[in-house]
C-alpha cells in the first residue's frame, strides 16, 4: 500500500509491554490474535505498524522528507524498542508505484540522511513497488 509504515515484529513481542513514547500505531497485535475480521489466519508473531506518511505512493520524495521528520523525533525512542531481544524485524516501508513498464528500469535513491537515521534507529528500509494504472503493458501484456 502507497505511503511509509514502520513495522515492528517478533515472536515473542506483546506491544502492550512496549514503551512507545510518543509513537502512535494504528496496529498492534500478538501472537494468536487473528489476522482479519474473520479470523481464519492468525499472526505467528507480535508486532506493530505506525503511519510515517500517509503521502502517495507517486510521492516517494515527499514520504523520504516525512521519514527523515519522524526519524528526528522518534529516533531514540526506536532505538531502545529495536534493541529489545523481543523485537526481531524493525523496518520502514515505501509504498511507491511503479512509474515505467515492465522494460524499463525504475531507480529510487534514498538520501544519505534518512538512511543513517534509519540505521541509528536499528532499521532497516523497504520499497514496496505497488503497479500503477498509469504502468504501461509489458510485452508479455500484449501477446
Amino acid at each position: 500500500m502507497p505511503g511509509c509504515v514502520l513495522h515492528l515484529t517478533g515472536a515473542a513481542l506483546d506491544p502492550a509491554a512496549l514503551d512507545l513514547g510518543a509513537l502512535r500505531p494504528y496496529a498492534t497485535y500478538r501472537a494468536g490474535d487473528p489476522c482479519g475480521p474473520a479470523g481464519r489466519r492468525r499472526h505467528d508473531r507480535g508486532g506493530l505498524k505506525c503511519l510515517v506518511s500517509d503521502r502517495p505512493g507517486s510521492d516517494l520524495p515527499g514520504q523520504l522528507e516525512d521519514a527523515t521528520t519522524f526519524l528526528r523525533q522518534h529516533g531514540s525512542t526506536l532505538a531502545a524498542l529495536t534493541a529489545r531481544d523481543d523485537v526481531q524485524d524493525a523496518y520502514l516501508d515505501f509504498g511507491v508505484l511503479a512509474r515505467l513498464g515492465r522494460v524499463a528500469v525504475q531507480v529510487d535513491v534514498l538520501p544519505a540522511a534518512l538512511v543513517r537515521l534509519a540505521g541509528a534507529a536499528g532499521l532497516a528500509l523497504m520499497l514496496s513497488t505497488y503497479p500503477s494504472a498509469a504502468t504501461p503493458p509489458g510485452p508479455e501484456d500484449l501477446a
